[in-house]
């Protein structure tokens, strides 16, 4: 049964990144080429890496067009503010992580990388700061960050960040050397601006909140502050939860074979809350939540071992209140706004009770006794689960597992697998 669970989760969870493949067409504008400004629909896919090309339309019913960087001067992604420029740049390919650096035999070869990591590319980059200072910011399909600036029209510029070791002859082992060409050149770019509110451009990081502080207290200075995109407000909610759940209860000892059967489907409901991960547009959250389960299981088995049969008719009800914690990532924001979720939990029971009555007989002579399941008081688990997220309203088909609800029972375990349905609405969001 738990492997028809987990094929179960896995045909929802393909179905849910499939429906994360779906288009998601919002309000935009494009600019082509040639200036000319199109209203429409945009394609719009919360991109973590820049895009090549874009999808539009001019109205819902319209033909779908493909666009890439050259057909198009911008795009703007109207109700996120988002503007996208197309422009053809540098941009180095030398990693700049921990764990990633290039080793250099010499400080020489360091200084004459660009021939071999400095690649020209079409890209659509993304605006950050407009004002007389433009900047903007490329992630590319390594998921390395880089940024630009543009004063005016001038030509876009790379502001470029390197780390690198090198090979000392005079030390052993290797010296990690780090370059702010990016500090040097927005020193030379800001140097007509007076005043003691702007950072010093050493200690400015090569991060998008350093840079777009730094360019936005520029173009204050120079009276000119057009735009700033606004960071990714957290966002928060409160939802209720309830539906169905069928528990599967698997027992196990030392003297018979084991007995797996599914219980009576039961209700299930509670409270769940959680908070998202702005640096990742709040695909990522994590969340709380305080359920009430219960449990009725009341099944016979018997088995043959000659001369006797025997019957074991077992009894479990329990009630109990199930606390999770844990992840919930959205697939794609889009109409159905797919998402995986996964965490631990503590199960408290509230009323429990469970017995075993075991028949033996060999033909002429019957046995009879029965005895008493002990509950534990706590059951530790862990769950797993796939849904859709429309508006307010999300569908959830969850399953969960966890450790043995016998406490001091002999040779016996009891474990119990839970597969839900839920229903939910959210009626807080902030």
């Amino acid at each position: 049964m738990a492997q028809k669970n987990i094929i179960f989760l896995s045909v929802l969870l393909f179905l849910s990144v499939k429906v994360s493949g779906q288009t998601n067409f919002i309000a935009g504008e494009i600019t082509k080429a040639d200036g000319k400004v199109v209203v429409g629909q945009i394609d719009y896919q919360e991109w973590k890496i820049n895009p090549k090309q874009i999808s539009f339309r001019t109205s819902k019913t319209g033909n779908e067009e493909i666009y890439a960087v050259k057909d198009l001067s911008s795009f703007r992604i109207i109700s996120k503010n988002e503007t996208y420029k197309s422009a053809v740049i540098d941009v180095s390919k030398e990693p700049v992580e921990d764990g990633h650096l290039t080793t250099y035999e010499n400080l020489k070869d360091a200084a004459f990388y660009t021939s071999t990591i400095i690649v020209r590319d079409s890209v659509f980059l993304l605006n950050l700061v407009r004002g007389t200072l433009n900047l903007y910011t490329l992630t590319d399909n390594e998921r390395k960050v880089h940024f630009y600036v543009q004063n005016g029209s001038d030509s876009i510029k790379y502001l470029l960040y390197r780390a690198y070791f090198v090979a000392e002859q005079d030390i052993k082992g290797l010296s990690l050397r780090k370059t702010k060409d990016y500090a040097r050149l927005l020193g030379y770019l800001t140097a007509d601006c007076n005043t003691d509110k702007l950072t010093n451009v050493n200690d400015i990081g090569y991060n998008e909140k350093s840079l777009i502080k730094f360019i936005s207290a520029y173009n204050s200075c120079k009276g000119v502050n057009e735009y700033v995109k606004k960071s990714d407000k957290i966002t928060s909610s409160i939802y209720l939860f309830g539906g169905a759940e069928l528990p599967y209860m698997s027992i196990t000892d030392s003297y018979n074979p084991p007995l797996s059967s599914s219980g009576n489907v039961s209700p299930t409901f509670g409270l769940g809350g959680e908070i998202g991960i702005s640096r990742d547009r709040n695909k990522l959250s994590v969340g709380i939540e305080a359920a009430y389960k219960s449990v009725n299981i009341d099944k016979t088995k018997s088995f043959t071992v000659l001369p006797n049969v025997n019957t074991y008719h077992y009894q479990i009800a329990m009630s109990f209140f199930n606390l999770n914690v844990g992840l919930k990532y959205i697939l794609s924001k889009n109409k159905f706004n797919p998402y995986i979720r996964g965490g631990l939990g503590i199960s408290l029971p509230n009323k429990v009770s469970g017995s075993v009555n075991e028949i033996s007989t060999d033909g002429i002579y019957t046995y009879n006794s029965a005895y008493t399941l002990y509950i534990s008081k706590t059951q530790f688990n862990i769950f797993a689960g796939v849904g859709i997220k429309m508006k307010n309203l999300f569908f959830e088909t969850r399953f969960q597992t966890g450790s043995s609800l016998l406490g001091i029972t002999g040779d016996t375990n009891l474990s119990v697998t839970y597969t839900s349905l839920l229903l939910g609405y959210s009626f807080f969001n902030w």
